[in-house]
């Protein structure tokens, strides 16, 4: 069961719980983010953290294209990636506690 939507003229789209972080940290830094900075946060524990990445990266790009097919939410820079969308959106994120509504600008 996805616990986070991503909306975006009128249309959502569910993200597993196991990428919103790396989603909404490529989101708090538009001007982009280092693959390694991503891997020591988020996959160093992993047995092989660049092919970790990168599996994340395209199955949140495959989830990103049902909002708006044919748009490269996420880019792929030199080093790293960067979220590239000046379009509005907004991220609701649930918990078992409490429930919040997340506007990212």
């Amino acid at each position: 069961m996805n616990d986070t939507k991503l909306s975006l003229y009128g249309k959502e789209v569910g993200i597993p719980s196991n990428q919103v972080l790396l989603l909404e940290y490529l989101m708090r830094h538009p001007e982009g983010v280092r693959r390694e900075e991503i891997i020591q946060r988020r996959f160093r524990q992993s047995r092989d953290p660049e092919s970790a990445l990168r599996q994340n990266i395209r199955r949140l790009r495959a989830r990103l294209e049902g909002l708006v097919p044919l748009h490269e939410f996420i880019q792929t820079i030199d080093g790293g990636y960067r979220w590239n969308t000046l379009h509005e959106y907004r991220m609701f994120k649930h918990s078992r506690d409490v429930s919040t509504d997340l506007l990212l600008d």
